[in-house]
């Protein structure tokens, strides 16, 4: 992953870094095990903070490492994390996510996003299952 030594490191606690593209204006969340609730509400809740103190509305999330959310985990995310962050911008945000190889927790995400694209029609969400192609999307300076 020669990439990600143009990032700065903004957070790493447990299972998950965040990292901060500043050529392009993103961040990454790379996640890798079986995440305890608190670590993953606590890791976003940093990033959600980051990301509106500075107007960034691109994320690029590595789900490969992950192991799958739970129900209520799913819910959180949904109805508490994603609102907070589209609202206030309109909606309008760009989220490139490495797929899990994992056919359940790959559709729990496939799940979320549904949900998410339903309300949030200025979301954009692309799936990818290598992180060339993730990044080349993110960097995109058309978006």
């Amino acid at each position: 992953m020669p990439h990600l030594l143009f990032m700065d490191i903004l957070y790493a606690k447990n299972v998950v870094k965040i990292l901060l593209n500043k050529e392009h204006s993103y961040l990454r969340i790379n996640w890798e095990g079986k995440v305890a609730k608190q670590d993953y509400i606590d890791a976003l809740e940093f990033c959600i903070q980051y990301l509106q103190e500075r107007d960034i509305n691109k994320i690029l999330v590595d789900q490969r490492q992950i192991l799958p959310l739970t129900p209520d985990e799913q819910a959180w995310l949904v109805r508490s994390w994603f609102p907070r962050f589209l609202d206030p911008i309109g909606g309008r945000a760009y989220l490139a996510i490495i797929s899990s190889q994992m056919t359940f927790r790959d559709l729990s995400s496939k799940s979320i996003a549904k949900r998410l694209l339903d309300k949030y029609h200025d979301l954009t969400i692309q799936y990818f299952s290598a992180e060339t192609p993730a990044i080349k999307f993110i960097e995109n300076p058309e978006l």
